[in-house]
């Protein structure tokens, strides 16, 4: 079986350099599967995993076209460690960009409630459940509850997940402007 795939690999391999796209379409098929898993794994969506991989397979494309170009492993292996960094990259870019903006809408985040907490969380709740019925329950669903955009979008009737992330992000900023109208950030300390 590893022959096999050593010689499907050295065939698709010169597909590719040939400019053969059916070739590249069966390499994301090839390698989808596993990378989707990867990033579901570690809290990334299929759509994240779709761009990833799409990414990953322009850049084997790229690469492979090179007069260099020594490929010393499976051609899948190679491609999924290519999909792998650039989803190492993408999460490090989130969290460095979240660093300095500590909005919850952000970082997907569930809100458990801690007795030792500083701040009450029935003042959060409670400004939760003054909002507007579709901004109450996106919020409750996502940051309480800790359910994906896409289940969200399917219980709310939303058309798609980028209606759930834009209606969220809405209804974040209102929250924080309720907030931060009401209290100072030293009545949380």
């Amino acid at each position: 079986m590893l022959g096999r795939s050593r010689a499907k690999d050295k065939q698709q391999l010169k597909q590719i350099q040939e400019g053969d796209k059916d070739a590249l379409v069966s390499l994301y098929k090839d390698c989808f599967t596993t990378v989707k898993n990867l990033i579901a794994h570690q809290g990334g969506s299929e759509t994240i995993a779709e761009d990833v991989m799409q990414d990953a397979v322009i850049a084997v494309w790229e690469n492979c076209r090179k007069a260099d170009f020594n490929l010393t492993s499976l051609l899948t292996t190679y491609t999924i460690a290519i999909a792998k960094n650039l989803w190492y990259k993408e999460m490090n870019k989130t969290k460095r960009m979240t660093k300095g903006n500590e909005e919850p809408h952000v970082n997907r985040m569930v809100f458990v409630p801690n007795n030792d907490a500083p701040m009450d969380m029935t003042i959060l709740k409670d400004m939760v459940n003054s909002m507007g019925n579709t901004c109450r329950e996106l919020l409750v669903l996502f940051y309480f509850d800790g359910l994906d955009t896409k289940t969200i979008a399917k219980k709310m009737n939303f058309a798609n997940t980028n209606t759930v992330k834009s209606k969220k992000y809405q209804c974040f900023k209102k929250l924080q402007e309720k907030m931060t109208s009401k209290f100072n950030l030293e009545d949380f300390l």
